[in-house]
């Protein structure tokens, strides 16, 4: 799945390259909306009630919580599946 998000404009697009709807970011909704983008970027993110947040925000050089930060610095790889987030800024 590609999806092209423009940050500053919320603007969203997302492409699907695969026939699995559990493998896409928003499963069979085709057309997703700004909210369901930004629930999909917290759920490949470390919850924001985990005990010991602030300090897994320090380790990995975040002073406060947000999204696409994280998952910029991680990824947003989780352990249970194999999955990841290429975030790529175009200029």
């Amino acid at each position: 799945m590609i999806i092209h998000a423009v940050l500053n404009n919320k603007k969203l697009k997302a492409e699907n390259h695969v026939n699995d709807p559990v493998k896409t970011a928003f499963g069979n909704n085709a057309l997703p909306t700004w909210e369901d983008f930004q629930i999909f970027l917290e759920d490949r993110c470390v919850p924001r009630q985990r005990a010991g947040l602030r300090e897994y925000l320090e380790a990995i050089g975040l002073g406060e919580y947000d999204p696409v930060e994280i998952i910029r610095k991680t990824a947003g790889r989780m352990s249970e599946d194999n999955q990841w987030l290429d975030m790529v800024k175009l200029k």
